[in-house]
């Protein structure tokens, strides 16, 4: 039987500033791109940031994940979820309305719909090929992306 038991998973950035460089300069140089990764005995799941303490606006960078199938499958499904200026995001949209202090009902379920969790991309299928598959994206500056791979034998 397979494990559903998630469990943290290595992940490596090259953009990746590690702790002990932001607690002791911050992030106010280079911007810091990492992230998180979890993986269960049927996928992962990887959470991508592109940070930076001044908040001036700057290219996004293109990001390449590369996720390590078990053996056996032979394709995966691919959920990417974004959190950004203009995905998942009721900010952007609040301040389009004039910033207003108590959002009447309709811009509230305006703003509320803006906030909802939001694919980047659909859903869609890669096949595994030298044993992983591999998810190219750009990154705005201080967005977020949710990764979600699901095998499939």
């Amino acid at each position: 039987m397979r494990s559903r038991r998630r469990r943290r998973a290595l992940l490596e950035s090259s953009g990746a500033l590690g702790a002990g460089a932001i607690i002791e300069r911050s992030v106010r140089e280079a911007a810091d791109i990492d992230g998180l990764a979890t993986a269960t005995d049927d996928g992962a799941q990887v959470l991508v940031w592109h940070y930076h303490d001044d908040l001036a606006t700057a290219p996004a960078v293109p990001v390449r994940v590369r996720i390590r199938a078990p053996s056996g499958p032979t394709r995966a499904r691919v959920t990417h979820l974004r959190i950004d200026e203009t995905h998942s995001n009721a900010y952007t949209p609040w301040l389009a309305l004039g910033s207003p202090p108590a959002p009447s009902p309709a811009e509230f379920a305006e703003l509320r719909t803006a906030a909802e969790l939001a694919l980047l991309d659909p859903i869609h299928f890669l096949d595994v090929r030298d044993g992983a598959v591999e998810i190219a994206f750009d990154l705005p500056r201080f967005a977020v992306s949710l990764i979600e791979v699901r095998w499939w034998r």
